[in-house]
């Protein structure tokens, strides 16, 4: 996030896609706060911006920017907010550019459910 900047007038952003590797994992640890204790998004909690900062190359995380200035005095938190997805969440997928994927394939969620996944 550090590459997050711009002399443009505009608040640069930063769109990821993802699927988490388990425990431990550091993108895991990132959205912990987002997942239900066997690991799935919490459906209440999907959407909701949260705020966090740095300290200690430890994230400290709070519900508002207020929440962290007033605890740590000094800090600029950043925004992140989690939407949880699937392949047939996707609306580019059932029309446009993505279609012929599913016309061609329509049996491409079994397809994504029987990839192996990659170890880092």
């Amino acid at each position: 996030m550090s590459r997050l900047r711009s002399e443009a007038d505009m608040k640069p952003k930063m769109r990821m896609t993802c699927n988490p590797a388990g425990k431990g994992h550091w993108l895991t640890n990132w959205l912990e706060w987002y997942l239900l204790p066997d690991g799935l998004p919490d459906p209440d909690k999907c959407g909701k911006t949260r705020y966090f900062t740095m300290k200690d190359n430890e994230m400290i995380w709070g519900d508002s920017e207020e929440e962290l200035k007033e605890s740590m005095p000094g800090c600029s938190p950043l925004s992140f907010t989690f939407i949880n997805a699937n392949v047939y969440d996707n609306p580019v997928n059932t029309s446009g550019l993505k279609r012929e994927l599913f016309l061609n394939n329509p049996n491409i969620g079994g397809t994504l459910e029987q990839t192996i996944p990659t170890q880092h």
